[in-house]
């Protein structure tokens, strides 16, 4: 089991409509000295919101009557709100960029490990212990890829500087007011770099709001670095491939939640 002793002796909720999934995770969590409740709807949801003190939100988006945005707009109304995580099975790219521009901690898709979810909201709550405002969030690229994060960023207009953490090794991307204006893979900078992570289908991302590029190596607009990243797609991946990762990969019999199969 992970370490996620953020979570012990905290209050999580659980809202899905899903009862296998409610139960996987309460026996994941429990087993690690968290307090769980959990609300198969939204009438519960806040009912156990309103009810007490929450630490932890984690909810799936679609509840049939209502959303999972309706509860979390309930739970930025309280004063030193719980933290939000959706875990949901919905991955349109418009739904996943709604909930961090809406206040979401993470978006985690389903089916995931169980695992990565508890290390996920464990993380959320480390990251808040710490007092780290200048992340303005983070996830995993199997919720962002990083051409969406170009996009999403582009969007936001935002300005910083996103670290990416992968087998490869770690990558810098710098924003100023969306525009990609630096990059940093592998030893490789500027547009190549950014071809380079356009090709990872793993890792992990944190966007520090307000840090500046220490040089500016790209000038292309976030499109023409989009379509040049996409015919170039099967010779970046090739030269990706030719290098070893740092890691291993994932063990088999992983136990998932949100889905039929072990992985």
């Amino acid at each position: 089991m992970p370490d996620i002793s953020e979570l012990s002796g905290k209050v999580l909720l659980l809202a899905d409509p899903d009862d296998q999934v409610r139960q996987v995770l309460r026996s994941g969590f429990e087993a690690r000295n968290t307090v769980v409740y959990d609300a198969a709807t939204l009438v519960e949801a806040i009912a156990q919101i309103q009810a007490g003190e929450v630490n932890l939100v984690i909810s799936e988006v679609e509840f049939g009557a209502g959303s999972g945005f309706d509860l979390l707009a309930q739970v930025k109304a309280i004063e030193g709100r719980p933290l939000f995580v959706f875990l949901a099975s919905d991955d349109d790219f418009r739904v996943r960029a709604r909930a961090f521009a809406e206040g979401a901690e993470d978006y985690i898709i389903k089916p995931s490990p169980l695992d990565e979810i508890m290390l996920k909201s464990d993380r959320v709550m480390r990251l808040k212990r710490m007092g780290r405002p200048d992340i303005d969030f983070g996830g995993s690229l199997s919720v962002f890829s990083p051409e969406e994060l170009v996009q999403l960023l582009e969007a936001s207009r935002k300005t910083g500087e996103m670290e990416i953490m992968s087998t490869y090794g770690e990558a810098k991307v710098w924003f100023n007011e969306g525009k990609v204006v630096h990059a940093d893979f592998i030893g490789i900078e500027g547009e190549e770099a950014i071809f380079l992570l356009f090709a990872l289908g793993e890792g992990t991302f944190e966007f520090r709001v307000g840090v500046q590029a220490p040089a500016q190596t790209i000038q292309a607009s976030a499109a023409m670095l989009l379509l040049e990243g996409l015919r170039m797609a099967d010779e970046t991946q090739a030269l990706l491939s030719n290098r070893k990762p740092k890691g291993g990969q994932a063990s088999d019999g992983t136990m998932m939640v949100g889905g039929d199969t072990p992985r």
